[in-house]
């Protein structure tokens, strides 16, 4: 199960995050603000060697969450 580490503001409005998982795979970032409804913000995101993999959220507000899925 991934970790979200950080959240930093990003240039244009929403944020940058950036989760902990295994390096070198290929990822579909999710995000909600209710839970409910879940919108894809990358569908490849591919993870760096050292396992961080970065995304840019720009409809990210106050409240946000994710959810991460590997793509074999």
């Amino acid at each position: 199960f991934p970790s979200h580490d950080t959240q930093a503001d990003r240039v244009g409005g929403g944020k940058t995050v950036t989760f902990a998982v295994s390096p070198n795979k290929t990822f579909e970032v999710q995000a909600t603000s209710d839970l409910a409804n879940w919108t894809t913000i990358n569908a490849t995101a591919t993870s760096f060697s050292d396992g961080r993999l970065v995304v840019d959220d720009p409809g990210a507000g106050s409240v946000r969450f994710y959810r991460v899925r590997w793509i074999p």
